[in-house]
């Protein structure tokens, strides 16, 4: 129920986007600053983030951006919680949260939905030209012979291979499903069972996904062992007529050697919404490439991403104040 006893009111600063429905919430029974990014413009680091924490008396920060590094958790000791409103933790000091008594939550697979939608979106626009098409259209160059240059593939009876199947790859692979597509998975840390549960067959071969897919998606997070994991040595396994698509991190691939394979044609093509620098460059060598669809780094960009992460740390707040078990708790 909604209703429930509180058993301390907390100075909370929120500068993360936030659906209505939970700030209200929030607000009912705490002291809380809203200062949502999108807004201002704005990420904190360092001593002026140390300051306006404790100018503000803050106990929980609800971030997304803002960088959380060693010298915030020692110079503020009022601050119990953080709460950040995405899965990854990079911008967090995780070992410097512990020391100081500092517990974190993140928000797992708040996008998920959001991120799965834009990889089918991708793989359907990039074999059947939709990008091209449209971009023909505004640029008045659309002629009756156009239809018999536009040919492309069906999912319907392809192979994708997911590299990685966490939370995205997983929710992507459910929507494949309907596609009537063989789903392969190369994922040490997923076993074959939970695997089936989404239709995919668990492959421990990457070589073998790789060849075998008709469009090979990558969904790794960076790790040591990620890192420029896909390289032209294993990418150049894929087939001619099969395409790339990268929702995920940039650093998980060897940049150079996926724009020399799709340079030299030696896949159909690929789609990107993740880049080494970002924005791209008005210079940016993927923007010389023909057979590749370039979206701005939108896959989690979806109001329901906030209304998730808004109900997950609604519900961490909750159990903290009410000294009950926090879900996601990362430290």
């Amino acid at each position: 129920s909604d209703v429930y006893k509180r058993q301390v009111t907390m100075k909370i600063w929120i500068t993360a986007p936030f659906q209505e429905l939970y700030l209200e919430k929030l607000k009912k029974d705490n002291e809380v600053c809203y200062e949502n990014w999108f807004d201002t413009g704005i990420v904190r680091e360092g001593k002026e983030l140390a300051k306006l924490l404790n100018e503000k008396g803050t106990e929980i920060f609800v971030t997304e951006e803002d960088v959380v590094r060693k010298e915030v958790f020692e110079q503020c000791p009022m601050l119990k919680m953080l709460v950040v409103c995405r899965a990854g933790t990079s911008n967090i000091d995780l070992d410097a949260a512990k020391r100081n008594n500092v517990i974190v939550v993140n928000t797992p697979g708040r996008n998920a939905v959001g991120v799965a939608e834009m990889v089918v979106g991708m793989m359907i626009s990039v074999s059947r030209n939709f990008y091209k098409g449209e971009k023909m259209i505004r640029d008045g160059g659309w002629t009756e012979d156009y239809y018999f240059k536009s040919f492309g593939t069906e999912l319907d009876g392809s192979t994708v291979g997911f590299v990685g199947f966490g939370n995205v790859a997983k929710e992507t692979a459910k929507r494949l499903s309907a596609f009537n597509m063989r789903i392969l998975a190369y994922d040490p840390y997923v076993s074959a069972e939970a695997m089936k549960e989404y239709g995919a067959e668990k492959t421990e071969d990457l070589k073998k996904l790789v060849s075998e897919s008709d469009y090979v998606s990558n969904h790794l997070p960076v790790t040591p062992d990620t890192r420029g994991m896909l390289d032209k040595e294993l990418l150049s396994n894929m087939k001619k007529t099969a395409y790339f698509i990268n929702s995920a991190r940039t650093a998980t691939t060897n940049e150079e050697d996926v724009l020399d394979l799709l340079r030299e044609k030696k896949i159909a093509g690929a789609a990107f919404d993740v880049y080494g620098k970002e924005p791209l460059s008005a210079d940016s060598p993927y923007l010389e490439l023909e057979n590749t669809e370039l979206l701005p780094h939108i896959g989690g960009s979806t109001y329901n991403a906030i209304a998730k992460h808004s109900k997950m740390c609604f519900e961490a707040v909750r159990a903290f104040t009410e000294n009950t078990k926090i879900d996601n708790r990362v430290v």
